[in-house]
């Protein structure tokens, strides 16, 4: 089951670049503590539900026009009330670029309660250059899931030593590893922050948007 989002990349006076995304649930139900699992293996069936609507801003570190924007959709806890899967897809992330750049990357940094493992999948949206408004968090072996009408998940690529061109978008999909403590609800997963990094006129430039995002398995946590 996906779930929904709507985002849009949007840019204001340098040097900060603003960035809203507004959550809109789609057949998970209302609740942050819904139970949403289907099936018997806890791995595949765990789904997660998120309702929370944020406002976030992204600082560019060595730039007044940024040739690369990010921005993640979702903010609150993202509850898992029957099992959190060891492996998940995190696919709640957009960036832009405004130039032809030979290469850009991305991570997750200052996160705790999981490991990313290798790169992140950049995924084309339908509309050549526009936003993605579908998104979520799922059992990374059933994020095929996000094949939607939203993007076209037979052109996604591995976005290392991954090249861009001035006008691309793309979701970006993160393959994270919870840690033993997360998924027995010792303590949540904190995200931490989406970084971009690429080199422009010789100078290396990075853009930050924080992941104001936990993931849990404690009930408490949904309240």
């Amino acid at each position: 089951m996906t779930l929904s989002l709507s985002a849009q990349l949007s840019r204001t006076p340098r040097p900060v670049v603003a960035l809203t995304a507004v959550v809109a649930l789609v057949g998970l139900g209302a609740g942050a503590c819904t139970d949403t699992s289907s099936g018997s293996s806890a791995d595949t069936a765990a789904q997660a539900t998120v309702t929370v609507t944020t406002t976030v801003t992204a600082q560019p570190e060595a730039a007044d026009d940024p040739a690369v924007s990010v921005e993640v959709g979702s903010s609150g806890t993202t509850c898992f009330t029957r099992g959190m899967p060891r492996d998940i897809a995190w696919f709640d992330s957009q960036w832009k670029s405004t130039a032809d750049l030979d290469e850009i990357g991305f991570r997750l940094v200052d996160g705790t309660g999981y490991r990313v493992i290798g790169s992140p999948v950049s995924i084309p949206p339908q509309n050549p250059g526009g936003a993605i408004t579908s998104g979520g968090t799922i059992a990374w072996d059933t994020r095929s899931d996000f094949d939607d009408r939203f993007v076209v998940w037979s052109q996604r690529e591995s976005t290392d030593l991954m090249a861009t061109f001035a006008g691309q978008t793309g979701g970006l999909m993160f393959h994270l590893r919870m840690a033993p403590t997360t998924r027995r609800g010792d303590s949540p997963a904190d995200l931490g922050t989406l970084e971009a990094t690429w080199t422009q006129d010789g100078e290396q430039q990075t853009a930050r948007a924080p992941v104001d995002q936990v993931l849990s398995t404690d009930p408490a946590d949904c309240r």
